[in-house]
């Protein structure tokens, strides 16, 4: 088996539960590649950064690892735009 060392950003749709965080697809190199299963999810810290990592076999059945630098990531549901909001045409108050 050939392991290759990238360190290249990649982009990712992922799934976030409480419990959480699933890869579910990503895209490097220009190719988009959905996550058949997560082999291996664990932490590691350097100083005070959380690592998250992910090790992840591809619908091309290829192995990667990858990571993302674990700050406090929150999304929150802000606004339900009503029907008669969007339209007006408007998507957006600012």
């Amino acid at each position: 088996m050939r392991v290759e060392t990238i360190n290249e950003p990649i982009e990712t749709i992922v799934h976030f539960t409480p419990q959480s965080i699933n890869v579910l697809r990503f895209k490097w190199n220009n190719r988009a590649y959905k996550v058949q299963k997560t082999t291996q999810r664990y932490f590691r810290t350097e100083g005070t950064i959380k690592i998250l990592h992910f090790a992840v076999i591809a619908d091309n059945r290829d192995n990667f690892d990858f990571f993302v630098w674990v700050g406090r990531v929150n999304f929150l549901f802000l606004e339900n735009f009503s029907t008669a909001w969007s339209d007006t045409g408007l998507a957006l108050r600012i």
